[in-house]
Protein backbone atom coordinates (compact mmCIF):
# COMPACT_ATOMS: atom_id res chain seq x y z
CA UNK A 1 0.00 0.00 0.00
CA UNK A 2 1.34 3.46 -0.81
CA UNK A 3 2.07 5.83 2.04
CA UNK A 4 -0.22 8.87 1.92
CA UNK A 5 1.17 12.02 3.47
CA UNK A 6 -0.46 15.40 3.75
CA UNK A 7 2.39 17.89 3.66
CA UNK A 8 1.81 21.18 5.44
CA UNK A 9 2.76 24.75 4.61
CA UNK A 10 4.12 26.81 7.50
CA UNK A 11 4.15 30.61 7.13
CA UNK A 12 6.74 33.14 8.31
CA UNK A 13 6.39 36.91 8.08
CA UNK A 14 8.23 39.90 9.51
CA UNK A 15 4.85 40.97 10.95
CA UNK A 16 4.21 37.52 12.47
CA UNK A 17 4.68 36.41 16.06
CA UNK A 18 6.80 33.64 17.55
CA UNK A 19 4.16 33.26 20.25
CA UNK A 20 2.03 31.39 17.71
CA UNK A 21 2.16 27.62 17.93
CA UNK A 22 3.06 25.50 14.90
CA UNK A 23 -0.56 24.64 14.18
CA UNK A 24 -1.42 28.37 14.01
CA UNK A 25 1.55 29.02 11.70
CA UNK A 26 -0.06 26.73 9.11
CA UNK A 27 -2.54 29.56 8.53
CA UNK A 28 -1.30 32.49 6.45
CA UNK A 29 -3.06 34.97 8.76
CA UNK A 30 -1.11 33.78 11.86
CA UNK A 31 2.51 33.38 10.72
CA UNK A 32 5.60 33.00 12.84
CA UNK A 33 8.10 35.87 12.84
CA UNK A 34 11.41 34.07 12.29
CA UNK A 35 12.63 31.45 9.87
CA UNK A 36 14.26 29.48 12.69
CA UNK A 37 10.93 29.13 14.51
CA UNK A 38 9.29 28.12 11.25
CA UNK A 39 11.90 25.43 10.62
CA UNK A 40 11.17 23.94 14.04
CA UNK A 41 7.58 23.35 12.87
CA UNK A 42 8.52 21.43 9.71
CA UNK A 43 8.15 17.70 9.27
CA UNK A 44 9.51 15.81 6.29
CA UNK A 45 7.87 16.97 3.06
CA UNK A 46 6.51 20.25 4.48
CA UNK A 47 7.08 23.72 3.00
CA UNK A 48 8.15 26.88 4.82
CA UNK A 49 6.85 29.93 2.96
CA UNK A 50 8.81 33.07 3.90
CA UNK A 51 7.26 36.52 3.54
CA UNK A 52 9.04 39.65 2.26
CA UNK A 53 11.78 41.21 4.37
CA UNK A 54 15.32 40.94 5.67
CA UNK A 55 15.80 38.13 8.18
CA UNK A 56 18.92 38.45 10.35
CA UNK A 57 19.22 34.79 11.27
CA UNK A 58 21.67 31.93 11.24
CA UNK A 59 20.47 28.66 9.78
CA UNK A 60 22.57 25.51 10.05
CA UNK A 61 24.52 24.52 6.97
CA UNK A 62 23.45 21.04 5.95
CA UNK A 63 26.99 19.91 5.12
CA UNK A 64 28.85 21.32 8.13
CA UNK A 65 28.59 20.73 11.86
CA UNK A 66 25.62 22.47 13.40
CA UNK A 67 26.51 25.73 15.10
CA UNK A 68 24.97 26.35 18.54
CA UNK A 69 21.89 28.54 18.23
CA UNK A 70 21.03 27.36 14.72
CA UNK A 71 18.39 24.95 13.50
CA UNK A 72 18.33 22.44 10.68
CA UNK A 73 15.31 21.67 8.46
CA UNK A 74 13.66 18.25 8.63
CA UNK A 75 14.66 15.85 5.88
CA UNK A 76 12.29 15.34 2.98
CA UNK A 77 10.32 12.14 2.63
CA UNK A 78 11.73 11.38 -0.81
CA UNK A 79 13.09 13.16 -3.88
CA UNK A 80 9.51 13.74 -4.95
CA UNK A 81 8.45 14.99 -1.48
CA UNK A 82 11.26 17.29 -0.31
CA UNK A 83 11.16 19.62 2.66
CA UNK A 84 11.16 23.08 1.06
CA UNK A 85 12.03 26.58 2.26
CA UNK A 86 11.03 29.23 -0.25
CA UNK A 87 10.27 32.91 -0.58
CA UNK A 88 6.66 33.91 -1.16
CA UNK A 89 7.96 36.61 -3.55
CA UNK A 90 11.33 35.89 -5.18
CA UNK A 91 13.90 38.67 -4.79
CA UNK A 92 12.05 40.16 -1.82
CA UNK A 93 13.48 37.92 0.90
CA UNK A 94 17.01 38.30 2.25
CA UNK A 95 18.60 36.04 4.85
CA UNK A 96 21.55 37.89 6.35
CA UNK A 97 23.88 37.08 9.22
CA UNK A 98 22.63 38.04 12.68
CA UNK A 99 23.48 41.57 13.72
CA UNK A 100 25.58 42.27 16.78
CA UNK A 101 23.82 41.04 19.92
CA UNK A 102 21.39 38.78 18.04
CA UNK A 103 21.60 34.99 18.29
Amino acid sequence: FPLVCNAATVYVSKTGSNTHICEQAKNQSTPLQTIQEGIKCLAGGDTLLVGDGVYHEQIADIVSDETPGTVRPASGLSWSQPTTIKAANPRKVVIDKPQSGEP
